[in-house]
């Protein structure tokens, strides 16, 4: 039985499917096309036989062991997968000594376990013809028995009485990111082959389609930094000791996010949403948060706040800005709050603040587990996030212990989690506010983001000096704006 540890990615096939779909309405007979997946492996074997093996086997490329419900098949897939991937030719006396090899949990070898070299040979004898037909077929064989499966779990949570609301919520949430995964997993394959991607390059140089949008970020410098803003896909961090303004930086992004006609979604893992709106107002009307708390308005300061709250209650109603409070969540109930609103309404950047296994639900049942372990499995799951999406992602995160002490003298090696988080992010900015540790800091409101990586481009200037992107910090708005004052000694950009 191969079943792999996230419930997404079970392979049902002959060894298991008893068990996946077992029940009450069980489906006796699994949907197969068995005599298809002959089919498909055999060309590749007799393609082999004339050195055209690697050629044919681009043309199946795309499937993944997943989708063939015979072990043996699946095995002699990843077999010729493995040559494929390596750069090496494909036949059948070659995939069978890939498959000469022991598994894991047992004596035996792959080889033994599909039934011998006569297994493979008798594939390498199917004649090949309408190979497109068959590949759907063992498509459309795979997607049905994956549905099945889901359908029996849908079903089994269902019926669980005892089962509390928020409960009966979080495992039909993560339900329902499982049946989205299992789907993209059978029906896009696990690997992205070379020779598809160079085809998809070459196409996309040829074409008269302009280069991917970048989101502008509203500030300047950190456009020009990032070669013109946000891109989807790529995950930005920005990190700062407690108190130091990572919300107050999200928010400040988000707003201008909206202001150049862009759709947000903002998910708060830690402040309320009446205390959001607060800074939200703030930022939009220029009037101090506490006064709006306290409701201690001048006429003109009403009305700019009465404004904002308007503009941004269009703004919802408008799905063109989301703002949801999730308490302490896994990753699961993340992923599909974000697939629900990107059916919706659609998004282009996601704001989270902030990441930290204080914040989210780590997927872990070992209750022994480190905070280390915690935190990798954290931003193992963000990075999974930022990948399909579809968005760019825009996050916060805490120091650690250690990185707290450092005041202003911290670098990426201070952020909760830090080697997972610096891996997972495309780009860190370290927020600083020499206000706060420099006694000799004559200009209180002047701050800065250190960029402490930046994968697409430029983290350091000529003499390896982190470049400094200075911002504006108005603390009684709860907001970062462009600093236009010139900064003896730094980086323009």
């Amino acid at each position: 039985m191969v079943i792999a540890k996230q419930q997404s990615d079970i392979w049902l096939n002959d060894k298991n499917w008893a068990h996946a779909a077992s029940g009450e309405s069980a489906i006796a007979v699994p949907p197969t096309a068995i005599e298809s997946e002959r089919h498909i492996l055999g060309s590749v074997l007799a393609a082999g036989s004339i050195q055209q093996g690697r050629q044919a086997f681009s043309k199946i490329g795309h499937l993944s062991p997943k989708h063939f419900f015979l072990t043996s098949h699946g095995y002699v897939y990843r077999a010729m997968q493995k040559r494929y991937l390596a750069g090496e030719q494909i036949d059948a006396s070659l995939v069978i000594s890939t498959l000469n090899t022991k598994t894991e949990k047992s004596d035996q070898t792959f080889l033994e376990q599909v039934g011998g070299e006569q297994f493979v040979y008798e594939l390498a004898q199917v004649t090949p013809a309408n190979l497109e037909t068959h590949l759907l077929d063992v498509e459309k064989a795979a997607f049905r028995r994956s549905i099945i499966h889901l359908g029996k779990r849908f079903e089994k949570i269902a019926s669980q009485n005892r089962l509390d609301m928020p409960e009966l919520i979080h495992q039909t949430s993560s339900a329902f990111y499982d049946t989205t995964s299992q789907i993209n997993s059978v029906t896009s394959g696990d690997e992205l082959i070379l020779t598809d991607a160079i085809k998809q390059e070459l196409e996309r140089l040829n074409s008269d389609d302009p280069p991917e949008e970048r989101i502008s970020t509203g500030f300047g410098n950190l456009n020009t930094a990032l070669d013109g803003g946000y891109l989807r896909g790529s995950l930005y961090l920005f990190a700062a000791p407690s108190g130091w303004g990572k919300s107050a930086m999200l928010l400040s992004l988000a707003n201008k996010v909206l202001h150049a006609g862009k759709r947000v979604l903002f998910l708060s893992l830690e402040m309320d949403l009446k205390r959001l709106l607060w800074r939200m107002a703030a930022i939009e009307s220029s009037v101090k948060w506490q006064r709006i708390e306290k409701k201690v308005l001048s006429p003109d300061e009403n009305t700019r706040v009465r404004n904002a709250y308007t503009e941004l209650a269009g703004l919802q109603a408008s799905k063109a800005f989301t703002m949801i409070r999730m308490n302490r969540p896994t990753l699961s109930e993340i992923r599909a709050k974000l697939d629900k609103h990107r059916w919706q309404s659609g998004y282009d950047v996601v704001f989270i603040d902030y990441v930290d296994s204080r914040t989210i639900s780590a997927p872990s049942n070992n209750r022994f587990r480190s905070e280390t372990g915690e935190a990798s499995d954290v931003w193992e799951g963000i990075r999974d996030i930022k990948d399909t999406c579809g968005a760019a992602v825009v996050t916060a995160a805490q120091l650690n212990r250690d990185g707290s002490k450092r005041k202003g003298n911290y670098t990426r090696d201070a952020i909760y989690g830090t080697s997972s988080a610096v891996n997972a992010a495309d780009f860190i900015g370290l927020i600083k506010r020499p206000a706060i540790y420099d006694e000799t800091w004559t200009t209180p409101e002047c701050a800065f983001v250190e960029i402490g990586k930046y994968r697409d481009g430029q983290d350091c200037d000529q003499n390896g000096n982190p470049i400094q992107l200075y911002m504006k910090w108005e603390g009684e708005f709860t907001r970062f704006s462009e600093w236009r004052q010139p900064v003896p000694g730094a980086l323009t950009l």
